[in-house]
């Protein structure tokens, strides 16, 4: 959702939904309310009873980041990434 324009006209980025709680927050509140009533798959379909679904999203780079790597936003790219920082010598 983050790349389409229809829905997201201000370019919110990757890194701005990876690295501030309360983007994460919203996207995913819209991802969730988006495929509760347009995605045809099956999984529980209009509003949600009690509560919205939000996790903690990392990015493809839960394990660099928890042992101290570097995490890196490119631009353009639509992931993280954490270069190898761990090698048979450290």
């Amino acid at each position: 959702m983050l790349s389409n324009r229809d829905v997201n006209p201000a370019s919110a980025a990757m890194t701005e939904y990876l690295t501030n709680d309360d983007a994460m927050f919203e996207w995913q509140v819209r991802f969730e309310d988006f495929r509760r009533h347009f995605i045809m798959e099956d999984s529980p379909k209009g509003m949600p009873e009690d509560a919205w679904t939000v996790t903690m999203d990392y990015g493809n780079c839960l394990e660099p980041a928890w042992y101290g790597g570097p995490v890196h936003y490119y631009e353009g790219h639509l992931t993280a990434d954490a270069k190898v920082f761990l090698t048979d010598d450290k």
